[in-house]
């Protein structure tokens, strides 16, 4: 039985959709844009991982180049949307009273 990309634990969603959720979370105030880029990113701890999984699978690496691909683009729709502003953030103090 084919699995749906729905249903694909390694099938990326939108990037683009993904940043706005997180923009949405910078908004609310309750992580700064630093610890959300830390978030998205792939350390290099992880990469080295990962690197060392594809080493023995080349079907493994295929889907891992995707992912850090995807990790990577939703990144930078992330940067784009906080560079043009359309964030509007506010502090965290201002975001528990809301």
């Amino acid at each position: 039985m084919a699995i749906s990309p729905r249903d694909d634990p390694w099938s990326a969603n939108d990037a683009r959709q993904e940043a706005r959720c997180l923009v949405k979370v910078l908004r609310a105030g309750t992580m700064s844009a630093e610890e959300i880029a830390a978030l998205i990113a792939v350390s290099e701890n992880d990469r080295r991982v990962l690197d060392e999984i594809a080493a023995g699978s080349p079907a493994a690496k295929l889907k891992i180049e995707r992912m850090i691909d995807y990790r990577r683009e939703v990144g930078q729709q992330f940067e784009r949307l906080v560079a043009k502003g359309k964030v509007g953030l506010f502090s965290k103090a201002k975001a528990a009273s809301l």
